[in-house]
């Protein structure tokens, strides 16, 4: 039985997930979206990689410091049909971004005589 998704103070009877999801969204993501420029999220873009920063190095130090799970079957699809929609948004955003990388590649690709940064930088003022 999984426990750690199991929210008994917050709000019983919902995932944790859910409520987490839902303040984030309200909290970061509204206020950002609904901002008049777009100028205006590059102290938002700094804290964004920090945070993938932050992730990153969790995730390193977990898997360096924690003993082998239990080996158990591995399923194709979960016994509980529902669990794929919590991995729904994700699906749709890798369907939907991955053309992008090509076009992004293409534009931090280094101008003659010019760093990749100074690159980036002049792409950004555009």
């Amino acid at each position: 039985e999984e426990t750690f998704a199991k929210a008994d103070s917050i709000v019983s009877g919902l995932d944790n997930r859910v409520v987490i999801v839902t303040v984030m969204v309200v909290v970061v993501v509204l206020p950002l979206a609904l901002l008049p420029t777009v100028s205006a999220l590059k102290q938002a873009s700094r804290l964004g990689v920090l945070v993938f920063v932050v992730f990153v190095i969790t995730v390193v130090l977990r898997c360096l410091t924690s003993t082998a799970p239990e080996t158990s079957p591995l399923y194709l699809f979960p016994a509980d049909p529902t669990a794929v929609l919590l991995n729904f948004p994700t699906i749709l955003f890798a369907l939907n971004s991955h053309h992008t990388i090509l076009t992004v590649f293409a534009e931090l690709c280094p101008l003659p005589g010019k760093s990749v940064l100074l690159t980036a930088q002049q792409v950004s003022k555009t």
